[in-house]
């Protein structure tokens, strides 16, 4: 046969493709407009064969995940079964005709590779291929760049294109061992979020594809409901048939929408057995009906779906076949039950056939004595089986097909029909995408390159993080320990078990709690050295017992690596009387001998011991992120399958975007805004901090301190002058802890606890009026008003500090005693509007800040910080700052040409301020835009942070509904918020709800909250550097166009108007 034509009509089949190829490669890096994503995926559709068959329904395949890091919102349908007309086009006929016998068992072969170059081992492989048109290969362990080069050499060997299959349930870095392995399917069975799974999927296609591969044996449908069986377990989604059915068909859609094969194995189901058919044939006793309703149901639901091809396992199952063949060689199972039963017309595959599970159940079929090593082979193809998988002599195989033929043991047409099968899907799957266009010529630091940049990218480690957090099992909470509030259980100790060198777990514990002790134990310790007097000591010092047991494995026979000692340590743990938390990474069949362990408080399950896992765990400790995680399988009669205890962030986490429903590519933007702004003037540099349902997605920092680019930039633990923020971030908190503890009214006169205003026209001010701004105060006492030369008979400043100078406000400036009290004295004679129209005004803010001295009975900055500031871990934000801090950590504000006649840097901007001491109720806090976030995300969880409940939820809803004012003021209690009215001026971008909070301060300064969508935005800057006349930040409406950027970027928004 001239192989050298058939390759020619096939290769003819992809001519004037090469443009859609290329388009599917920028679909999934990204890289596509959606005008063009649409037309390749109408282009795509149109070039598969002819069928009078319709490509079967799936619900996964119409289900999206919100955001798809490195893939296109849309993707390629699955590839339909073929009709009989499909099978015989005139393509097809034009290759089968020019086949032999030989060629054509050649055909239905996918071999073994290595995926390591070796010249001998290459040669081989090459004369085989050269001499005999395969179907396929298949790779197994090596690295990328080896595997690449060797797809490169079998294709200039091979007349007829190869298939490049992999077996990588986990991805391709299950077997190639420079790309990261995505978790297991049994981790996968944990998440609520199942739009994840299908994101995985397409991450595992898009790599496939990019690396060249066009089929991938995944994904595993069996159903687990054997805690002892040796090779499923953790490879299936659980034990629960419909859910089983419903990840693996999104998995499936996942992979299939990037034009990569899948197959779902292992037909008609492999999760009840206690043998490992690699090195036996199980055996299954199970009644039909048992295996109908359980074991066959997630097959039923992926047919269905268009699955094209399903994988046969090697089992004996007495129920459909009473002749103890295994599956894979079962006539009644692959053709009676598969295909007629089941209705499946597309490909099926037996499992690997080295393994001894089927080998050894056929030592020689009857009627085929003579056939000898290629007997499997063929009774494979006389079952009904379309592909051989890892046959262990081709040629031996290529013989006794022929030979079979010949004797009609097998029929002719039933291999020609595989054979048809087979070309049927190559030519559909490589109409849509030329794998043959992926890169194959590598050299080290090339391979690097493209691992870095197209496979192990950014994208996929966030999606695996992504995953693993949603995987983690909170098994056991009792009396809701965990979250650990903040301040708790100061004397932490974290009991290492595994490796004798400590975990990711404990590492990532230590960064949060420097304090942690640690105790490392390798797995095999020798317990009664370990429980010595030292170690009692340890943990009768401690408050909180915390065992971590990585080291662990997968197999039922060796108990997951729980060894006696291990557990026997943490029973004896619980006689300390202290908290006990254990935390396994290990399958959840590995928690079995702890539940008769009373004592221990919280269980946490992390399925695997790969950092992602130890993170998630370590953040779900400490409050970081939430537990969502459910138990895919039942653990003995202790925990059911769909068990978990969910818990809710109460601290900030760290995690990228996208998993919150932020669409990343807003940041580039942001960044671009920030950029121009700064170098039209508006802003020497600036900080900008996001997080979106308690997750920190943007904290970055811009520019110089100056509009000297050869100062050091601005960093994100850089304190700025955060102006009128003072007002929320001290005095509006005091004033609702005060509220709650009843140390006021309201509605109370401010003169009840300030007497000599009684004897003034602010008699009749509240406290209500003060916080709205509806006092009928002024704004603000001039600057010209405040610089006066000389008072009371001597200079008003001097340069040295002295009794009668005792207050800095600025680098050697110092105010004359008695000067503040003169200011008093200004306030108190400002006239007061009896209308009390709304009237923004920093002197009502003034009064507040004397008040709560009064009710307080302690100044403000001391009262923040000991009721807040400590609490909640603050390190940067505070009065006063050149007492904690060098000057370089503060950005300076302006040049002061009229006051102070210098530049003012760790002193507070604002003039009223620095002359009444600094630390006021309208400005002179200093801080970076995190510790504001931070306390604007207590706000946002209803007062509550860490653990901490700093206000009851009803008092954050009063003090920032605009309910608090009258009717014509859209303020709250010292906060601002958007007006109800949208045709008037908003301090907001047009997308805030009505729900929104926040304040801005005059510095250049902006925080905002919106429940809504979950947002807290920050925005520090310096913009009155050099001079407070600079308007350009409002002018150019940078902090609300960030914002608005924000507000379009959560993709997860439901549709609802603005101001509602």
């Amino acid at each position: 046969m001239k192989r050298s034509f058939i390759r020619y009509n096939m290769k003819q089949s992809l001519s004037g493709k090469r443009i859609l190829a290329s388009l599917s490669c920028l679909l999934a890096l990204g890289l596509m407009p959606s005008a063009a994503q649409n037309a390749m995926e109408e282009n795509a559709n149109t070039l598969l064969p002819d069928s009078t068959a319709s490509s079967p329904s799936s619900p996964a395949a119409r289900q999206t995940a919100s955001i798809l890091p490195g893939c296109a919102a849309k993707g390629f349908p699955a590839i339909p079964y073929p009709s009989k007309k499909d099978l015989h086009s005139p393509e097809i006929n034009r290759i089968i005709h020019k086949m032999s016998i030989e060629d054509m068992a050649a055909q239905t072969m996918v071999l073994r590779s290595k995926a390591k170059p070796e010249a001998k081992y290459v040669k081989q492989m090459q004369d085989l291929l050269s001499k005999h048109p395969f179907g396929g290969i298949c790779f197994f362990a090596g690295k990328t760049g080896d595997m690449l080069q060797l797809q490169q050499a079998y294709r200039q060997a091979s007349e007829l294109p190869l298939w490049m299959s992999i077996d990588g349930e986990t991805g391709p870095g299950m077997r190639l061992t420079d790309i990261t392995r995505f978790p297991l399917q049994q981790a996968l069975g944990a998440i609520s979020d199942e739009e994840l799974v299908y994101a995985m999927g397409r991450q595992v296609g898009r790599q496939c594809r990019l690396l060249g591969i066009q089929w991938n044996f995944l994904p595993d449908a069996d159903v687990n409901n054997n805690p002892d069986n040796p090779v499923i377990n953790t490879r299936s989604f659980g034990e629960e048939p419909e859910r089983v059915a419903r990840l693996a068909g999104l998995y499936l859609s996942g992979l299939q929408a990037e034009g990569v094969m899948g197959s779902a194995k292992h037909f008609p189901g492999h999760g009840d057995t206690e043998t490992d058919s690699h090195h036996a044939l199980p055996l299954i006793a199970h009644s039909r009906q048992q295996m109908d309703s359980i074991h066959l149901w997630p097959f039923k639901e992926l047919i269905k779906q268009g699955v094209e091809s399903v994988m046969v396992a090697h089992l004996n199952l007495p129920a459909y076949d009473s002749n103890g063949l295994p599956a894979s060689l079962s006539p009644a199972i692959v053709n009676g039950l598969l295909r007629e039963e089941l209705g499946y017309r597309g490909l099926v595959v037996t499992d690997g056939l080295e393994m001894a599970g089927v080998r050894s159940a056929l030592n020689g079929i009857a009627g085929m004595p003579d056939l000898e090593e290629g007997s499997v082979e063929v009774q494979a193809l006389v079952a009904g089986c379309d592909v051989l998988l890892l046959p262990v002599d081709p040629e031996a195989a290529i013989r006794a097909i022929a030979k079979a033929v010949k004797k009609g043991i097998l029929p002719k047409e039933r291999l020609e029909d595989a054979c048809r099968r087979i070309l049927y899907y190559k030519l559909a799957q490589q109409q849509r995408v030329d794998f043959d266009s992926c890169p194959s010529d590598f050299s080290r630091q090339e391979t690097e390159r493209f691992l870095n940049d197209s496979i192990n990218t950014a994208d996929a480690t966030a999606l695996r993080q992504a995953i693993y957090d949603r995987s983690a099992t909170l098994v056991e909470n009792f009396g809701r320990l965990l979250p650990l509030p903040a301040y708790s259980y100061p004397d932490k100790l974290c009991i290492n078990i595994g490796y004798g060198s400590g975990s990711r777990f404990g590492m990532r514990l230590l960064g949060y709690e420097p304090e942690l002790r640690q105790i490392n134990l390798h797995r095999d310790f020798d317990f009664e050295k370990t429980f010595n007097k030292d170690f009692r000591k340890k943990a009768e010092q401690s408050d909180l017992l915390i065992v971590c047991i990585t080291n662990t494995n997968y197999s039922p026979a060796k108990n997951y690596g729980i060894t006696p000692q291990t557990v026997r340590l943490v029973d004896s743990l619980q006689n300390f009387g202290k908290p006990v938390v254990l935390v396994v990474f290990a399958p959840p069949y590995a928690l079995k001998p702890f539940y008769e362990m009373p004592k221990i408080q919280a269980i946490l399950c992390g399925y695997q011991e790969v950092a992602e896992s130890q993170i998630a765990c370590a953040d779900i400790l400490t409050g970081r992120l939430g537990a969502s995680g459910r138990l895919p399988v039942s653990i003995a009669k202790y925990w059911p399958a769909g068990h978990g205890i969910q818990t809710q962030a109460t601290r900030f986490g760290t995690r990228p975007a996208w998993e919150t429903g932020l669409d990343p590519a807003v940041f580039p933007r942001i960044d671009s805004l920030i950029e121009s702004a700064i170098g039209q003037g508006a802003m020497p540099g600036c900080q900008v901090f996001v997080a979106k349902d308690g997750m920190v997605v943007y904290d970055r920092s811009f520019g110089h301190p100056t509009y000297d680019s050869s100062a050091p930039v601005v960093e994100t633990n850089n304190l700025y002058d955060i102006a009128s923020l003072t007002k929320i971030m001290a005095t509006t908190l005091a004033y609702m802890r005060l509220y709650e503890d009843g140390v006021y009214d309201l509605d109370e006169p401010v003169s009840d606890f300030l007497p000599r205003l009684r004897r003034t026209d602010k008699r009749n001010i509240t406290f209500r009026e003060l916080l709205s701004h509806q006092s009928g105060l002024k704004s603000y006492i001039p600057y010209v008003d405040l610089a006066e030369p000389v008072w009371n008979g001597m200079p008003v400043f001097d340069s040295l500090p002295s009794a009668q100078y005792p207050v800095q406000i600025a680098d050697s400036l110092y105010l004359q005693a008695g000067y503040t009290a003169h200011i008093r004295e200004l306030i108190d004679e400002s006239p007061v509007n009896r209308r009390k129209p709304y009237v923004y005004s920093d002197l009502g803010f003034y009064y507040l800040n004397e008040a709560l001295q009064v009710l307080a009975d302690t100044s403000l900055d001391a009262y923040v910080e000991e009721n807040f500031y400590r609490f909640l871990d603050l390190e940067n934000i505070g009065f006063h700052p050149l007492e904690r801090f060098e000057p370089a950590r503060i950005m300076p504000t302006e040049n002061d040409t009229v006051l102070r006649h210098r530049q003012i840097r760790g002193f507070v901007h604002d003039p009223l301020i620095a002359l009444t001491g600094g630390a006021g109720g309208s400005a002179g806090l200093f801080s970076n835009a995190h510790d504001v976030g931070v306390i604007a995300q207590m706000l946002l969880q209803g007062g509550e942070y860490g653990g901490i409940q700093y206000f009851n939820p009803g008092t954050v809803d009063l003090f920032t509904s605009n309910e608090f004012s009258p009717e014509d003021n859209r303020r709250g209690g010292g906060f601002d918020k958007p007006p109800a009215d949208t045709s008037l001026p908003s301090p907001t971008a047009p997308s805030a709800s009505i729900s929104s909070f926040g304040h801005s301060g005059f510095t250049g300064t902006y925080f905002w909250v919106d429940p809504a969508d979950g947002l807290v935005y920050v925005f520090l800057s310096n913009r009155v550097y050099p001079s407070a006349g600079n308007n350009l930040l409002t002018t150019l409406s940078i902090r609300t166009t960030i914002q608005e950027y924000l507000h379009q970027a959560c993709t997860n928004r439901q549709k609802r108007n603005i101001r509602n």
